[in-house]
């Protein structure tokens, strides 16, 4: 059974870091103008999906016609939910994203809430950049994060609660609030541990400042 899926987007994605990270996954898709991270470092993805409007031609030109999922530009769907559904039929445990973030912040909005949903059905979900990590945790999971990272959570509901230990300021099973500045810009003084209660959150994991 395949257990982790990985799905490149169109937004300032490093065809370094894709290059880097593939062997950790079983199945990747390449959404839309992701296509071409694949085509430029000559690496291999499972299927192509998307209108691929915005794909340059020379590009279009180079595309395997045999991992296509092409649909009209004219849609009520985004090129990444239209992936994210074809993945959630299938028997994937955890599904990560990267090329999703720095782009217009229209679709950077909708994308997390688009991971928001997709842990909400119970999928392990995580963004991974080269510069920065997204973490969905939900009800009763832990994250462990290294020494000397900036740490912000952010809750999509008031029913989220979280026990921060190793941090430069600890919460214990604290009750986070949606527009609140509580959780923003923590700092891991030793290795840091993020346990959930209730609805899932967002934890975004940053490098130390130079």
């Amino acid at each position: 059974m395949n257990n982790k899926a990985l799905v490149v987007g169109a937004s300032n994605f490093s065809p370094r870091y894709i290059e880097k990270i593939l062997p950790d996954y079983d199945f990747v898709i390449a959404c839309d103008k992701g296509t071409e991270a694949f085509i430029e470092k000559g690496l291999n993805y499972d299927m192509a999906i998307g209108d691929f409007d915005s794909i340059g031609e020379i590009y279009r030109e180079k595309m395997d016609l045999n991992k296509i999922l092409k649909y009209p530009i004219t849609k009520d769907y985004t090129d990444l939910e239209l992936s994210i559904d074809y993945l959630s039929t299938k028997s994937f445990d955890r599904i990560d994203f990267t090329g999703v973030l720095g782009g217009r912040l229209s679709h950077e909005l909708v994308n997390l809430a688009l991971f928001y949903k997709l842990k909400k059905s119970g999928k392990k979900v995580a963004v991974r950049e080269y510069y920065t990590r997204l973490e969905f945790i939900g009800d009763g999971e832990t994250l462990r994060v290294p020494k000397g990272v900036y740490v912000s959570i952010v809750p999509f509901t008031d029913d989220s609660f979280v026990t921060l230990k190793g941090f430069r300021w600890d919460l214990t099973n604290r009750r986070l609030e949606v527009a609140s500045s509580l959780t923003v810009s923590n700092y891991a003084i030793e290795t840091g541990y993020i346990n959930c209660h209730g609805e899932p959150f967002l934890v975004i994991i940053e490098p130390k400042e130079e």
